[in-house]
């Protein structure tokens, strides 16, 4: 029957049409939808969060330099409260000030001042931010021209004179304990009046040295309540 066939036709024609209009069904994994049967896992948010009003943290650096000079320990002797004195001392000869003077530890009635195994001045601590006060006005030692200085010496020796490069960054100094070597020759007693106290001496390490002409000693000479009743300064003899 004909007009039978062109109905049944036109009935399967429609139904093509509206099942490729008909939407398709979401793909759970790519929507995000959790599957039937399945519990959602929750992930984990690691994008970095701030509190409002909060300053996001800085990436970590390199440490810098502390200063122009490096300290280090001779041997075990040489306790830190021996690395700080000296490192409080050469610290304030770079920029002497009246504000430091207390952590100097200097003896309150005043310090000693001297050459080698010789007393030869007083500091008075209330002068002691002064560079002036702690020369020793000597004409000569050891074949150097007077007035000499152990503030001047560190100060000199750890940035070059009048804040030159003739000294490298980093300068490498040791910190010693009780008696040392004069450079290359025998170790030089310390003055009479200060052999009981303890001797804590700062030199150059032996690798900044090109010959024993760059060497020198800054000693200080301190009670058992960690008072430093002398400071001394010694030079090598060219």
């Amino acid at each position: 029957m004909p007009g039978l066939d062109r109905r049944a036709a036109t009935a399967i024609a429609l139904a093509v049409m509206l099942s490729a209009c008909a939407p398709e069904a979401p793909d759970p994994v790519a929507s995000g939808a959790t599957p039937p049967g399945t519990s959602a896992t929750p992930t984990p948010d690691v994008s970095p969060t701030t509190t409002p009003g909060s300053t996001p943290a800085p990436e970590p650096t390199a440490p810098e330099a502390s200063g122009p000079f490096s300290l280090a320990p001779a041997d075990a002797d040489v306790t830190a409260a021996d690395l700080a004195l000296v490192e409080r001392l050469i610290t304030f000869s770079l920029d002497p000030d009246d504000d430091a003077v207390p952590a100097l530890g200097l003896a309150p009635e005043g310090v000693r001042l001297g050459l080698a195994d010789r007393l030869l001045a007083a500091l008075p601590v209330a002068s002691a931010a002064d560079p002036a006060a702690w020369r020793i006005p000597e004409e000569e030692f050891r074949a150097h021209s007077g007035p000499f200085s152990a503030l001047d010496v560190l100060r000199h020796r750890t940035t070059g004179a009048e804040g030159s490069p003739a000294v490298p960054d980093g300068l490498p100094l040791v910190v010693t304990v009780g008696e040392h070597p004069h450079c290359a020759a025998p170790p030089v007693a310390p003055p009479a009046e200060v052999a009981a106290l303890r001797r804590v001496a700062v030199q150059p390490a032996e690798a900044a040295m090109s010959s024993c002409l760059d060497w020198f000693t800054v000693d200080l000479f301190v009670d058992d309540g960690g008072v430093v009743r002398a400071v001394t300064l010694d030079l090598w003899e060219p």
